[in-house]
């Protein structure tokens, strides 16, 4: 019985940003409805774990010309940082269990969601614990939920397909991830949806907390940098007589003021009350979905819109991908069309992963 089974994740839950936050959660409380006993290993590399904020007067004196700005910024990331760690601990069941231990510590680990196999992610190194060299006598269970490389450039699929000898089953985000592991490693691959796309709306409501803005509002969040997408969502803000108000993932990146300090709840309530959202994220744009809003998500000439791209026509909304060339899209959703395909989606997905427990 699966009730019995002891369920370990191995994720980015240190990273302090909002999609990999409430992506691991979302597992996590998916797998508790079908596990008596399931924990986040609290695994990190130092890549993953958002520097402390007074780090910052350190990383000033080794770069003066940005010491100015860090130091200006330092209160807002304090609160900040606060703000991520005070969820993690919150929401999030973390193990100190042993590392050296977890092959006997678990009947199955999970690995995944996120960029928990790019290279860029740990350092250049294939990392011990995201490929799972730590079985021993072919214990414990080994799968992938969602795993990503981000990018598959310069990926040297001969160490690649040695390493996923380890798995008893793999699942990944992308479907030319799963493509390419057949062609180049000639393993069979599972595409399934990110994390937060397995629950519901209601999950995510409660866990919301809406800001105090009385005036309707255009919230922009963005994952990336990109000044001319920032300028397109604060004209056409200007030109729907809204409120502007911007959320970028990093916090030296442009901020209202309002929302530069927001954790991941108040990040949910800035779109669950946002009257019109634009995005050039992937989660931004799950999270517009799950609260039905009426959006656009902005297609950039960075080569990192496939989730996006892929979401959007799973969900028949491809219309909503816009480039920064053209007017945001206003037009009404059918809601029910994209709740069946989203639900049909989403039981193909955690039925695989309940199947590989």
């Amino acid at each position: 019985m699966q009730r019995d089974k002891h369920i370990g994740i191995i994720t980015f839950q240190r990273a302090h940003n909002y999609g990999a936050i409430l992506q691991v959660l979302s597992l996590q409380e998916i797998l508790k409805n079908y596990c008596r006993s399931v924990s986040v290993i609290d695994y990190y590399p130092q890549s993953q774990h958002y520097y402390h904020y007074s780090e910052c007067y350190t990383y000033s004196l080794k770069h003066p010309l940005k010491s100015i700005k860090n130091l200006l910024y330092l209160r807002r990331r304090k609160k900040r940082y606060y703000a991520f760690n005070s969820f993690i601990e919150s929401y999030l069941n973390l193990t100190s269990k042993s590392l050296q231990t977890i092959s006997q510590d678990y009947d199955t680990i999970v690995i995944g969601s996120d960029q928990v196999w790019n290279l860029r992610n740990s350092s250049g190194k294939y990392d011990y614990f995201y490929w799972g060299q730590f079985k021993q006598d072919n214990l414990p269970n080994l799968i992938s939920y969602a795993a990503s490389m981000g990018s598959c450039d310069n990926v040297q699929w001969a160490v690649v397909a040695n390493l996923l000898k380890n798995f008893n089953a793999i699942s990944v985000r992308e479907k030319y991830l799963k493509d390419y592991i057949k062609s180049n490693c000639n393993f069979e691959a599972e595409w399934v949806l990110d994390p937060t796309l397995l629950q519901s709306k209601a999950f995510f409501e409660k866990i919301a907390k809406e800001p105090s803005i009385k005036n309707p509002y255009l919230f922009y969040y963005q994952a990336r940098a990109n000044k001319s997408a920032y300028l397109y969502a604060k004209k056409w803000a200007k030109k729907m007589n809204l409120k502007f108000i911007c959320l970028s993932a990093h916090i030296m990146l442009s901020n209202s003021h309002q929302a530069i300090t927001a954790g991941p709840s108040e990040f949910l309530g800035y779109i669950k009350k946002a009257t019109y959202v634009l995005t050039s994220s992937f989660h931004g744009t799950v999270f517009c979905c799950h609260f039905k809003k009426n959006f656009s998500t902005l297609k950039l000439n960075d080569g990192d819109n496939g989730r996006s791209e892929s979401l959007l026509e799973l969900l028949g909304l491809d219309y909503k991908l816009i480039s920064l060339d053209s007017a945001p899209n206003t037009d009404i959703v059918q809601w029910n069309e994209v709740d069946i395909k989203l639900n049909e989606a989403r039981n193909d997905s955690v039925t695989w992963l309940v199947n590989h427990l």
